[in-house]
C-alpha cells in the first residue's frame, strides 16, 4: 500500500475497556447490509482498498504496553480480508454470528474484515466486521456507505477506480472532551453522580431481567441474533404515536420491552428495571467527530418502574423524562470515569494473563446489568450509489460483559432493521426470540388511539 497518514498513540480508556474485554469475550460488532445491483469480486476489492486508504484506523494494529495499556501502530498492515460465496438470503444471520465471535489478530491488523454474500446476479448482503475498539455502530453505518459509494464509483468509472477522498488520522474521544469533563472538575461530577445515583439503586434492589435458561461462564457464552424488519408504515405510525405522546421511538421500544418481560414473569407489582442506553457522542466533543472511524459511543442509565399493568405510553414518556434529564446533566460523561478507575486494575495486575484478564472484568462488572438497547435511530446517508442501492441495513453487536441481551435498532429510509441479540445460554435463541416478539406486539397493539390498557 502507498503511504498513507498514519496513527502512532496510546489506546484511551474507553479503548483499552474494549480491548481488555475482547480478551475474555469477543468484542466485535457488525454492520450488514442488503444490497441490489450487480457487485463483482474485483469491484469490491478495489472499493476495499480504497477504504482501507481512507481510515487510518483501517491501517493499524494493537501491540500491548505492559501495565500501561496497548498502543495503536500503523505499518505493514495486511489489507482487509475479503470473503465471498454463494448463499441464499438467511445466510447472514449464521455467518454475522460467527463473525461476531471470530478474533481479529490485534497485533498484525487490521481491525476489519469482510463477507459478501451473493444471493443472485442482482441482490447480495455485505457484512463487515469490526473490533470495537476501532469503531462503534455509526461508523460501521458510514464505513458500509462509504464502502458501496466506493464499489459504485468503480462501477461507474475503471480508470479514477474509487472516487473517496482519504481522511487524516482519527483523535482519541479522550482528547476531544470538553475541559470540565476532565480533570478536577469531571471527578467532581463523577461523585455527585454517585452520590445522586446509587442510593436509589440500591433502595431499589436487582433489576428486573427475564428468567435465565442457564448459566455459563463469560468465556462459554455465545452472542445469538434475532433480527426483525418493521416496513415503513409502522415505524411511521410509531414515530406520530411517540411525538403525540411526548416520548421517542427508544423510548417505546424500551417501555415495550420492559413490559415484554414484566408479562413474561407476570409481575402485577410494578418492579424496577434499570435502561442502558447508547449515547452517540459525536456532536458533544470538542471540536466535534463528524463521520470518522472511531469509538465515540457511551452511554446513560435510568431507573423506572414497570408491571403487567403498567400504562404503556405513561411508561415510554418516564423514561423519556428520565433519559432527557441524564442528557441534560451531560451524565454520558460520566461512564468515562468508572471506566478509568477500572483501568487502575491494570497498573496492579497488568494486562496480560488469566488474572489480570479475570480482575479486570470483575471490576467491570460492579457498574454493568440490566436491559440494553442501543438505537442509531433514522440514518441520513444516501441509499443509492452508482447501480447499487442499499436496501436494508443494520448493526449487531455482542452484548459480552455489559447485558445478557441487548436491542440494536436501526431505520434506513423507513424501514426499521431491529436486531436483538441474546448471550447463550443465559437466553436460548427461542427465548430471545419470545421476548422481541412480544416488545413488538406490545407497542403494535398501542399505536392506535383506542388502543386498550394494558
Amino acid at each position: 500500500m502507498s503511504k498513507e497518514p498514519e496513527i502512532e498513540r496510546k489506546l484511551d480508556p474507553f479503548e483499552i475497556c474494549n480491548w481488555m474485554i475482547d480478551k475474555v469475550c469477543s468484542a466485535n460488532f457488525i454492520t450488514h447490509a442488503t444490497i441490489s445491483g450487480k457487485l463483482d469480486d474485483e469491484t469490491l476489492r478495489i472499493a476495499l482498498d480504497a477504504l482501507q486508504a481512507r481510515h487510518p484506523l483501517l491501517r493499524v494494529r494493537i501491540l500491548p504496553q505492559g501495565r500501561s495499556g496497548a498502543r495503536f501502530e500503523s505499518g505493514d498492515v495486511p489489507k482487509i480480508p475479503l470473503r465471498i460465496l454463494d448463499a441464499p438470503e438467511d445466510r447472514w444471520v449464521a455467518e454475522a454470528e460467527s463473525e461476531l465471535h471470530a478474533t481479529f489478530r490485534t497485533e498484525e491488523g487490521p481491525l476489519m474484515r469482510c463477507i459478501l454474500l451473493r444471493h443472485n446476479e442482482n441482490k447480495s448482503t455485505l457484512i463487515l466486521t469490526f473490533n470495537h475498539v476501532i469503531a462503534d455502530g455509526m461508523s460501521g453505518v458510514y464505513l458500509a456507505r462509504d464502502l458501496i459509494q466506493a464499489a459504485g464509483h468503480v462501477r461507474m468509472d475503471r480508470e479514477n477506480q474509487a472516487l473517496i477522498s482519504k481522511l487524516e488520522p482519527t483523535l482519541a474521544m479522550e482528547d476531544c472532551l470538553p475541559k470540565w469533563a476532565k480533570g478536577i472538575r469531571g471527578a467532581f461530577r463523577f461523585l455527585l453522580f454517585s452520590i445522586r445515583w446509587m442510593p436509589k439503586q440500591i433502595r431499589a434492589g436487582a433489576p428486573t431481567m427475564p428468567k435465565p435458561d442457564a448459566d455459563a461462564p463469560l468465556k462459554k457464552r455465545k452472542a445469538q441474533l434475532v433480527p426483525r424488519v418493521l416496513e415503513p408504515a409502522t415505524v411511521e405510525k410509531l414515530i406520530e404515536r411517540a411525538r403525540r405522546e411526548n416520548t421517542t421511538v427508544h423510548c417505546a421500544l424500551a417501555a415495550a420491552l420492559m413490559m415484554a418481560i414484566a408479562q413474561e414473569k407476570k409481575l402485577q407489582k410494578t418492579a424496577p428495571f434499570i435502561l442502558a442506553s447508547d449515547v452517540n457522542m459525536r456532536k458533544y466533543l470538542t471540536p466535534p467527530m463528524g463521520e470518522d472511524l472511531g469509538c465515540f459511543i457511551s452511554g446513560v442509565g435510568t431507573l423506572n418502574w414497570a408491571g403487567t399493568q403498567t400504562d404503556f405510553w405513561r411508561l415510554a414518556e418516564e423514561i423519556r423524562t428520565s433519559m432527557q434529564k441524564s442528557l441534560d446533566r451531560r451524565d454520558m460523561f460520566i461512564l468515562g470515569w468508572f471506566i478509568r478507575l477500572v483501568n487502575l486494575t491494570l497498573r496492579l495486575f497488568g494486562t496480560s494473563g488469566t488474572k489480570a484478564e479475570q480482575k479486570y472484568i470483575d471490576a467491570l462488572q460492579m457498574g454493568t446489568g440490566g436491559l440494553s438497547v442501543s438505537n442509531i435511530g433514522a440514518l441520513d446517508i444516501e441509499s443509492r450509489h452508482g447501480n447499487l442501492k442499499i436496501e436494508k441495513l443494520g448493526f449487531a453487536a455482542s452484548p459480552s460483559v455489559w447485558a445478557p441481551i441487548a436491542f440494536l435498532p436501526a431505520t434506513l429510509e423507513g424501514r426499521m432493521t431491529l436486531n436483538c441479540v441474546g448471550m447463550a445460554p443465559i437466553y436460548s435463541r427461542e427465548h430471545a426470540g419470545k421476548i422481541v416478539d412480544k416488545t413488538i406486539e406490545i407497542f403494535k397493539d398501542n399505536l392506535s388511539d383506542s388502543s386498550p390498557e394494558m
